[in-house]
């Protein structure tokens, strides 16, 4: 089943892999190369639960979901602290208005080093 995705991935256009990232099974390396291939889908790719955390950085905290966010932490192998620092910033996000994730990570990291 991967290597049909990774040969979608591979051969798309636009649509289809703008299609392709509504799909949870996508891993974060096909999530990675539609993103780089397709720059205009960048802010849909970000979003993606298994998006890179170099990819997800740049996306407002506010359209994260915790599952994303989740995973966001593991790639990031924070620490207690760090996860419950970031899904209460997450909580206290109202809209549009918000910084990136990247802007609060580097606050939250940054504070406890």
């Amino acid at each position: 089943m991967n290597e049909s995705i990774n040969a979608l991935v591979d051969s798309a256009d636009e649509v289809l892999a703008g299609s392709l990232l509504s799909r949870y099974t996508l891993t974060r390396e096909q999530v990675a190369l539609i993103s780089d291939r397709y720059p205009q889908l960048e802010p849909i790719a970000q979003l993606h639960e298994h998006a890179p955390a170099a990819l997800k950085l740049r996306a407002e905290l506010w359209k994260l979901l915790p599952f994303s966010l989740l995973a966001f932490l593991d790639e990031v192998n924070a620490t207690d602290a760090e996860r419950t620092a970031l899904l209460n910033a997450h909580d206290n996000t109202i809209g549009p208005d918000s910084t990136t994730l990247g802007e609060t990570w580097g606050g939250i990291r940054g504070a406890g080093s």
